[in-house]
């Protein structure tokens, strides 16, 4: 592999490893914050905590999946790196 494939795996990669967390974060951020504002709470650790415990429990549930494709980047990575 050339550097420029390498660097292109590694970020698309990164971005679907890290799609489903930030998705989780925006829909708890959306919901609370719309709960709040029907309940006219203006209190931002509410938005804080539910985010914070949607990306917990995407990690919770997919953590291991992560961590074997983190594993398996690096790996790919560091045996591509005597042909650069």
């Amino acid at each position: 592999m050339n550097p420029a494939e390498l660097v292109r795996d590694g970020l698309v990669t990164a971005l679907v490893l890290v799609l489903p967390l930030a998705l989780a974060a925006a829909g708890a951020s959306v919901l609370v914050g719309l709960a709040a504002a029907r309940f006219g709470l203006r209190d931002p650790v509410l938005v804080t905590i539910a985010r914070a415990a949607a990306v917990l429990a995407v990690l919770l549930l997919g953590g291991g999946r992560i961590g074997d494709e983190l594993v398996a980047l690096t790996r790919g990575l560091w045996a591509g790196l005597g042909e650069i």
